[in-house]
Formats: structure tokens, sequence, C-alpha cells
């Protein structure tokens, strides 16, 4: 993985009017420089929720840090950015790490980016939360919207102040994309992939560290008061611990010998191994991450470069990610292989989901539709619908199909309503449009369409006037 350096020089920002820059924190980071008009989106949002019963502050820089804290959970990103550069400043001795990651974040989101760029090599080094965070935090959440039109998160990263490399890339991609740097923030995002990759290679290091503590620890007491592994005595211990549940073992006596809870001694063996003396080794496995993949193949497709999408892919696993090869192969003009990975989609959705296999046929219609394969993509729509009437033809295939197919050789027969049908409906109706309740220019409704398998039945027919039917097959 390669460092980042001269991040400094890396974003370019519009002109910034420095608001402040007169605290202690200006001692030891740039000055406080929050810019006219920066962007709400792209950029990050967070969520922060305190523990309770939340900790007394014993020193000033503790004090400081609980007003940052306190003003993050309450939204006022501001203040809690001024009282988080406080803390760094006093930090003389680097104990506050989680305090220098919320000055980054908080910069971030408000553009400040020369102290992004300050920080971000410091918190890509840090593992966990500092102490007091660990204290004080009991959650802290990171969103990213890649977009200025996005609705809901691009990304999102669960507790990031255990993951403070990943949170920092994401932040820098952040301001990168604000600024409208697409490929420089996409090089930030592959390298959040990255960090992570490696942020869980640590934790299964320290993972089994865990596990041989553990082990080590049950076994030593366990020889302490039960003497050699393989006598009758331990033998008979075991399997007392195997026919008692192990929430109830709470105790095995025989003779003079008592034995812990296992339970108990798994805890104390991981409490042991989690104490917070290394920063550089995580204390879990990494939180929560989504849409981290989409993001970084959504920005590449955009940019153009296909064959990075799909190496990207086929480096890291993550749901629907075929679904990017087929898209990329079908940018480098190769429909028969992105065909073929829609094929398997389809298969592997009808075991594992119906959304992989609901989006797959729908992709192959639109490539089967631009190719000028009108009748296998009326085939795929067909299938689509008769199991997903309500799919969304974001698209419009359904009209792309009517048309051409109405304009060619073959053209959609649609059998008659029979009066009996017809009449049913009239009466159910009453004569009126069942949405608006106008009485003039009915029509009779397919509410599943003939093109997606709908029938002429009275169940599949209402009546609506002109303009609700046209509304309607206008969203279809």
């Amino acid at each position: 993985m390669k460092t980042p350096t001269n991040r400094a020089e890396d974003v370019d920002r519009p002109i910034i009017t420095p608001k402040a820059g007169t605290s202690p924190a200006s001692r030891v980071l740039p000055p406080l420089s929050i810019p006219d008009g920066w962007p709400e989106k792209p950029g990050i949002r967070l969520y922060t929720e305190l523990a309770d019963p939340f900790p007394e502050p014993t020193t000033a820089i503790e004090a400081a840090y609980c007003a940052a804290l306190h003003n993050l959970a309450a939204g006022e990103r501001m203040a809690a950015l001024e009282h988080a550069r406080d803390v760094v400043a006093q930090d003389v001795e680097r104990c506050y790490s989680s305090a220098r990651l919320l000055v980054l974040l908080l910069s971030a989101s408000l553009g400040d980016v020369a102290t992004v760029t300050s920080l971000a090599d410091s918190c890509i080094t840090i593992a966990q939360p500092d102490v007091f965070a660990q204290q004080a935090v009991q959650s802290c959440d990171m969103d990213l919207f890649a977009h200025e039109t996005s609705v809901d998160p691009s990304i999102s990263l669960g507790e990031c102040l255990d993951q403070s490399a990943v949170a920092a890339q994401l932040a820098l991609a952040a301001c990168l994309l604000a600024v409208g740097r697409k490929r420089d923030a996409v090089s930030e995002l592959d390298m959040a992939m990255q960090v992570r990759v490696l942020r869980c290679e640590a934790w299964e290091v320290q993972r089994g560290v865990i596990d041989a503590e553990e082990r080590e620890l049950f076994s030593s007491v366990m020889r302490e008061r039960l003497g050699d592994p393989g006598s009758a005595h331990w033998h008979a211990v075991l399997r007392a611990a195997e026919i008692v549940p192990l929430e109830d073992f709470r105790e095995y006596s025989e003779g003079n010998y008592a034995v812990k809870n296992a339970a108990e001694l798994h805890a104390e063996a991981r409490k042991r191994a989690k104490a917070p003396e290394d920063l550089r080794a995580p204390r879990s496995d990494a939180g929560p991450l989504s849409g981290l993949g989409h993001v970084v193949c959504q920005l590449r497709t955009e940019l153009g470069e296909a064959d990075r999408v799909i190496e990207y892919v086929e480096s890291y696993s993550f749901p629907g990610w075929e679904l990017w090869k087929a898209s990329a192969l079908e940018d480098k003009g190769l429909t028969d292989a992105a065909l073929a990975v829609y094929d398997d989609c389809i298969r592997r959705g009808k075991r594992e989901g119906i959304m992989l296999e609901s989006i797959a046929r729908y992709r192959k219609a639109a490539l089967l539709i631009n190719i000028g394969d009108m009748s296998r993509a009326r085939r795929e729509l067909g299938r689509l619908y008769a199991d997903y009437p309500a799919y969304d033809d974001i698209a419009g295939l359904l009209d792309k199909v009517k048309v051409t197919a109405r304009s060619g050789s073959r053209e959609f027969k649609r059998e008659p309503i029979s009066e009996e049908v017809r009449h049913a409906v009239w009466r159910r109706d009453q004569g009126q449009c069942v949405r608006c309740g106008s009485q003039e220019s009915l029509e009779f409704d397919h509410i599943i369409p003939i093109s997606r398998g709908g029938a002429n039945t009275e169940r599949n027919l209402q009546l609506l006037c002109e303009s609700c039917n046209r509304k309607k097959s206008a969203t279809i």
C-alpha cells in the first residue's frame, strides 16, 4: 500500500477567507479556514451517541474534549471543531488520537481542506480510539454523499473512531469530490479499501493473539486446579462442562477442586488482550462499511475507466459487483461477455435473492434493445414483470419494446375484453374513475399491463379516466 504524502498540495480548493486562527490550536494546526459556500453534498456527516453515564473530566484538556463531544452529538459542528482543535493544541503527549480524527472529519465536512491534509497521515496510523473516547462515546458513524443530488448516503462507515484510517481516506475523498476532482477522489477511495483490508488482516492477527491467550489462560488454570491434562479428573471436569449449559456452569467442584466458569476465563483473557496500551493494534474487527465498492465503480465508470472497474471488482468482492463488471464489459463493446455475466447473475439470483435476478434481467433487456434484439428483450421483460409486476421501469424499456414491435412485422396481439368482464368491472367501480371519481372519458385499464403478463380478468382491470390513465402510464 502506498503511503500518502504531500496531501496539502493534492487538493485544489476555492479561495478561503480565514474566520479564525488565533486559538492555541493554530500553533500545531493550520489556521482555521472555513470557505464560504462549501457544499453540504458532496460531503460527510457524523452521527454520534455519547456514553451513559458520561465520564467526568479531570483535566482542562478533558473538559475541552467533553465540550467537543457534546457539541458533536448535538450537531453543532463549528463549536465541536473549535473545542476539538483546542484538545489537539493542548495534547503535547499525543494521548488524544480520536480528537485529531474528529478535527479532520469536522474540517472535511466544513471545508477546511488545509487542516484535513495536515492531519491525514497521522490519523492513518491510528487503529483504535483513545482511552477517553472509549469511555465517552457510545457510537460514532459517518456517511459520505458522493454527489450533490445524493438523497441517501453513498457510503456508510460504522464506528468510524475504530476505523480512523478508513475514515480519514473517506474525508479526503469527500473534499476532492466537493471541488470537482473526481479522479483524485476515486484514488483516495481505492486507498480506503486497501487500508480496510489491512485493518481486517491486523484484526485477524490480534484475534489470534486473543485466542492464544484464552487457550493458554484456560489451560494454565486447568493444570493448576486439575493436574496434568489427560488425567481422569481432567476428563471428568470437561465432561461436566459439556453436559451442563455453559451459562449455568458457574462452578464445578469435586473433592478440593473448583473450576471457574469457562466464559469468565475467556472474558478475562479477552480483556487482557484488548487493553488499549498499543494504539496501533485494533481492539475489534472492522465495523460496518457499505457502499464503497459501488461508489468507486460508479466514479470510474463516469471517468470512462472500464478496465479499472473490472480490475477492481475482481480484487474486492461486494454485493452486486457482477453488475458493475457486466456494465464495464458493455462499455468495452464486449456484448457477449456482458450477456454471459447477466445470465450468471440471473441464475445466482434465483438462489440468493430476487434483487440481483431482477436487476440483471432488466439490464440484460436494455442491452438487448441497444443491439436491436427486440425479441429476446421482450422475452426478458415478460419474465421480469411476470415475477415482479411492480419493478420500476426507470429506463422506459417497455415503451421502447412496444414502439419497435408495433412498427415492425410483429405486433402485440391484444385479445378484446369480454362484455361480461366489462360489465362486471363497470358495476364494481360504480361507473367512475377509481382514482379521482370522474365519470368522463372512462377507460378500462389493466393493473398489470398486457406486456408484463397481465390478463383480461376482472381482478386485473379497473376504470380510470383518460387523464389518470395517462398519468399512470407515465410512471410505469
